[in-house]
């Protein structure tokens, strides 16, 4: 019995560290697997902390319907055509009414190729509606005939207007005189620096002309005009004497000049009554 016992004890104690062995194992594993969960419990619980984010995306959504606030730059732009008015107004000065009455008539002077400034006035006058014709200096007395012919004709022909540069200034007031032989008025003459100083005619205004404006540079080519026997009307002689800048080749192309004599043409065609073949 004891030595049965004695061997028996061994095993029975083997038994038992073997039983409170596991009875450790499975308390460390169970009282190990608590917190382990719990943690992860834990973790995961704030999970749904995340469905705010679902309100800070609706924001978003709200921050794209703002997005039609864009829209008064497009009634900006809108606003835009307001602005034609402006664009009308230019076009009130550049093309003012069609006179239906009138006739300018340009005289260049040497050889027809000077006096080039005439061409850029014809230019003007035909932006204001004016009616206009440039000619070489020679066709001085045919022009005159015809001028007197159509005035005649027409009473809308009326009022005649002459102006000359150079020898297309003499040509100028020898065409008045052709004209004023036919009876015929001539409303407004206007010279540029004619160049026979020495011939008394060609210097003198015949009396049907009723209003001169003459743009001379005494010392050179250019002289004062006189008034014909008869003649009882205006006479302004201009002394360009003191612009350096102006002389015999380009007095007819001097911005100043050309805009008073566009604004003396423009006066007179403006008159009222209109003079005709009536009066």
């Amino acid at each position: 019995m004891t030595l049965a016992l004695r061997g028996f004890l061994p095993i029975l104690a083997a038994v038992v560290l073997s039983f409170g062995a596991g009875t450790i194992g499975l308390s460390h594993a169970a009282s190990g697997d608590v917190p382990a969960v719990k943690p992860a419990t834990t973790a995961e619980t704030p999970a749904p902390v995340v469905k705010p984010a679902v309100p800070t995306e609706k924001p978003a959504a709200a921050t794209e319907k703002a997005a039609p606030a864009a829209k008064p730059a497009v009634a900006t732009e809108k606003v835009a055509p307001a602005a034609k008015p402006a664009k009308k107004a230019p076009a009130v000065v550049a093309g003012p009414k069609k006179f239906d009455h009138g006739q300018v008539y340009l005289l260049r002077g040497l050889a027809n190729i000077w006096s080039r400034g005439l061409d850029k006035f014809g230019e003007q006058l035909e932006a204001n509606g004016v009616r206009w014709s440039i000619h070489n200096h020679r066709k001085w007395k045919e022009l005159g005939a015809e001028a007197a012919e159509n005035y005649k004709k027409d009473k809308t022909f009326g009022p005649i207007i002459i102006v000359g540069h150079s020898l297309g200034a003499d040509a100028a007031i020898l065409m008045a005189e052709e004209i004023g032989d036919a009876g015929v008025p001539v409303r407004l003459l206007i010279t540029f620096d004619g160049v026979a100083r020495q011939n008394a005619v060609v210097s003198k205004v015949s009396n049907n002309v009723i209003e001169v404006l003459n743009f001379y540079k005494s010392g050179g080519w250019g002289r004062e005009l006189l008034p014909a026997k008869g003649f009882k009307r205006k006479i302004d002689n201009v002394d360009m004497q003191g612009q350096k800048n102006v002389g015999h080749l380009n007095i007819e192309k001097d911005p100043e000049l050309q805009a008073r004599v566009l604004a003396l043409i423009l006066a007179t065609l403006n008159e009222k009554p209109v003079r005709s073949a009536k009066n």
